[in-house]
This record gives C-alpha cells, sequence and structure tokens, in this order.
C-alpha cells in the first residue's frame, strides 16, 4: 500500500500495528503522519519514529523525553536530533544514551568537552572517535587511563602531530599499532614504529598504506614472518 493511501487511514484510526510502523519508518512519510505517529501508544511505532532519518526536529525533541530508554537511544543517535536536545540526553543517566550523543555529528564541542570526562570509560571512547572532536579534548583523552580510548584518540585523524608522536611511546602496543593506521602520522614516527619491540607494532606498521616503500622494505626482512609477508603483500600494492 502506497504511503499516500496509509497516510489517510492513519487519520480515519484504522491502520494495523505494522502498517504504522512500517509508515513510522518510511522516509517518505509526511512530517504531519510522523507527528501523529510520534504520539502512538504503541512503544514500537514511536521507535520507529526515533530512527526515521527525516523525523521533524520538534518530534526528536519530544521523543527524547520518551520513558522507554531505547526510544532516547535512537533519537540520540538520529542525525537530525538537534544541538540542544543532544546536550540534555548528554546527561541521560543511561550511558548508552550518552554514548550515542558522543557519537552524533552534531552535538557541540562544549557537550563533547563534558562527555570527555564521563565516568563511563564507552563514553570517552566515543568521544575520542567522533571527528567533531577539537584538539583540545582529543589531548586531555590522549592521558586517558583507559588504553581503549588513547588507542581511539591515536586513530583519529583530528590528532595533532605531537600528540601522535607522544602516543608513539605508548606503554600498551595497541595503542602504538594505532598510530600506524593514522593517516597523520610522520614519516619518522612511522620509521620508529618499524623498529618496535612488538611484533605487532610492526606487523600493523608493515600492513599500513601510510608507510613508504623504504621502511617497507625494510620490514620485508624482519625477522618475524607475518611482519615479513604483510610488508611483502603492501609492496606489491605499491
Amino acid at each position: 500500500m502506497a504511503v499516500e493511501e496509509l497516510e489517510i487511514q492513519l487519520t480515519s484510526g484504522t491502520l494495523t500495528k505494522k502498517m504504522r510502523m512500517d509508515l513510522a519508518k518510511n522516509p517518505n512519510t509526511s512530517m504531519y503522519a510522523l507527528t501523529i505517529l510520534s504520539k502512538d501508544e504503541d512503544e514500537s511505532v514511536r521507535h520507529n519514529i526515533a530512527m526515521n532519518p527525516n523525523a521533524p526536529t520538534y518530534v526528536l525533541a519530544e521523543l527524547s523525553e520518551d520513558n522507554r530508554k531505547y526510544i532516547r537511544r535512537s533519537v540520540a543517535k538520529n542525525p537530525h536530533t538537534s544541538t540542544e536536545v543532544l546536550r540534555k540526553l548528554s546527561e541521560d543517566e543511561n550511558w548508552y544514551i550518552r554514548n550515542k550523543v558522543a557519537s552524533n555529528l552534531n552535538t557541540s564541542t562544549n557537550v563533547l568537552a563534558m562527555l570527555s570526562i564521563d565516568k563511563d570509560w564507552r563514553v570517552r571512547n566515543r568521544v575520542a572517535k567522533n571527528p567533531s572532536t577539537p584538539t583540545e579534548v582529543l589531548t586531555i583523552l590522549s592521558k586517558d587511563k583507559k588504553w581503549d580510548v588513547r588507542y581511539s584518540v591515536a586513530s583519529n585523524t583530528n590528532t595533532p602531530i605531537y600528540i601522535l608522536t607522544k602516543l608513539s611511546e605508548d606503554e600498551n602496543w595497541d595503542v602504538r599499532r594505532g598510530i600506524a593506521d593514522n593517516s597523520n602520522t610522520p614519516i619518522k614516527v612511522l620509521a620508529e614504529l618499524s623498529e618496535d619491540e612488538s611484533w605487532d607494532v610492526r606487523n600493523g606498521t608493515a600492513k599500513s598504506p601510510y608507510t613508504p616503500k623504504n621502511i617497507l622494505s625494510k620490514l620485508s626482512k624482519d625477522e618475524d614472518w607475518r611482519v615479513r609477508h604483510s610488508a611483502a603483500n603492501n609492496l606489491e600494492g605499491k
């Protein structure tokens, strides 16, 4: 049934739950119909509205106060959710909702800064991954006690070179390996990583599309066969 026909039946109250759910998630549904459906008594219908990328901002604002956590979570994830609504959701008691706010590209830098000191490391990790996170916040997160967060900073293309250089000496080999995958990592740092004590870091450097041929040639003679194999494969593609 076409969207137009469903919308006509919606006003007459004859749609089944499945029909209302289908209409709620359809990107072609009118703002008027989405507004009506956002007040539906069935939470599955309201959830589909929260996930709809074309849902009006005022509808998303109303759904951000829904008593169902998973609906608020979908609002926090929606690319059309306003900055102000995201700010309010950043204070939600549920960490997973704050986590989605930290991932949203519409989240303001002020909110990202606040979430960078969240008590839950998974929220801080999302801030570290967000391409909109400002340099000063990434600098703070580069010192986070959780290596997962530092790894995300190392992988973020907005991380300044001086932080990448510092993280290349991190005590955790996963963090050092993450540096090799960053397109902004200086060749000098890649050269140092190619001599890292951890074969995994050297292997990550050997696999990186940003490692120059001269370093790959050196890694193709590494003592570890896995590193040699990765370097040889990388060289073939250059």
